[in-house]
């Protein structure tokens, strides 16, 4: 299962921004909103987070 990844905070908390019909994603965690999200795997994701 691929997993949204917001560039900025690195949220997963993404979703479509007015319900998809702009094509850019919103996060509910910083605010950010664009076209560019990372999508990466549960694997993935823990080696990102992890410190």
């Amino acid at each position: 299962m691929k997993l949204l990844v917001c560039p900025v905070c690195k949220s997963t908390e993404i979703e479509f921004d007015a319900g998809g019909y702009t094509g850019k994603y919103f996060c509910k965690n910083c605010g950010y909103v664009g076209s560019f999200v990372i999508e990466m795997t549960e694997e993935e994701y823990k080696e990102l987070t992890k410190q």
